[in-house]
């Protein structure tokens, strides 16, 4: 829960992508099971070899609403490369980039980069 319902944002990109990088590469307590189950929930798309998983969203950033901040973390899994990725973007008004869009920029990247397949 973002600060304008009383939570507050305590979790940095950095902190989403470093726990991802530690389940993923098996450094976590976490049994085969739950790990899969992570896996199906955050799958998002497989093109030919390369398969995209993430999980995204988007709250107020401050607690009087001024700012809106919009996220997605995830992996970029190919035979060459296993990627994890974590980007947000935070804005002064409710135009604040919700996860699903930061999601098709990063694929846009991606693919720019030549690690994601065009559609």
């Amino acid at each position: 829960m973002g600060p304008s319902e009383g939570g507050g944002l305590f979790v940095s990109t950095h902190d989403q992508a470093q726990f991802l990088h530690r389940l993923y590469a098996g450094r976590l307590p976490v049994s085969a099971p739950a790990l899969q189950a992570v896996e199906a929930v955050m799958a998002d798309e497989t093109r030919g070899d390369v398969a995209m998983s993430g999980a995204g969203g988007s709250c107020a950033s401050q607690a009087d609403n001024s700012r809106q901040v919009g996220w997605w973390i995830g992996r970029l899994k190919s035979p060459a490369h296993d990627y994890v990725f974590a980007a947000s973007i935070e804005s002064d008004n409710d135009n604040a980039l919700p996860g699903t869009e930061v999601s098709h920029r990063l694929k846009t990247a991606f693919a720019q980069a030549g690690l994601w397949p065009s559609a």
